[in-house]
């Protein structure tokens, strides 16, 4: 009874120290492979195709990911053909981002049975999403699945780590702002000590 009264007081205290934060995990747009997070900008040629790449990053100490949902919305001045998006967490994508309705819900890329760890960069590149290039200029923002919200799959299969969006991307003009204070955050001691207590709970 002890603990479990302690573990309800642990929560009670931590709920005001995450509602004041922002979510830990960040999710950008990018046209570089590698995910740097410094390409947000192209100029393709009449017909040519460019990959938009979905990335992840602050995570924190030890943090990974299982999947992502996320839905795409394109400028209407922006012509382009989409392609079948490509799933990079070993496991299968399915959906259309760019698709408006609920059925569908835009995108999800889900990890095979391996949690991805970010790389040397500290990111995750989960997947591309490709187009070939028509003509016009605009922007291709990403914003939460219309079915799962702003949910990462983290590492134990849970849904409630949330995103925010720190950079979209455009062709042939400057990238719209992302969600304002997206900023890479180190845990606070009340969120570090708060979930290690309750874990050590039940070991």
């Amino acid at each position: 009874m002890t603990k479990v009264l302690v573990a309800l007081m642990i929560v009670a205290l931590a709920v005001p120290a995450f509602a004041a934060q922002n979510p830990d995990i960040r999710v950008y747009l990018d046209f570089d492979a590698e995910g740097a997070g410094v390409h947000q900008m192209a100029n393709p040629g009449m017909f040519e195709p460019f990959d938009v790449y979905v990335v992840l990053d602050c995570f924190g100490d030890g943090g990974g990911t299982r999947g992502l949902g996320f839905t795409f919305e394109r400028d209407a001045d922006l012509n382009a053909i989409i392609g079948t998006p490509v799933n990079f967490l070993g496991g299968l994508s399915n959906g259309n981002p760019e698709s408006p309705t609920a059925s569908d819900g835009g995108c999800n890329m889900l990890a095979g049975a391996d949690c991805v760890y970010p790389d040397a960069n500290g990111v995750v590149v989960c997947g591309k999403v490709p187009y070939t290039y028509g003509m016009g200029a605009g922007y291709i923002k990403i914003g939460p699945n219309e079915i799962s919200g702003r949910q990462v799959l983290d590492c134990d299969f849970a849904d409630d780590d949330l995103f925010c969006v720190y950079a979209h991307c455009a062709i042939d003009e400057a990238p719209p702002a992302g969600d304002p204070d997206c900023d890479c955050e180190p845990p606070s001691p009340v969120e570090d000590s708060t979930w290690g207590s309750i874990k050590a709970l039940y070991r």
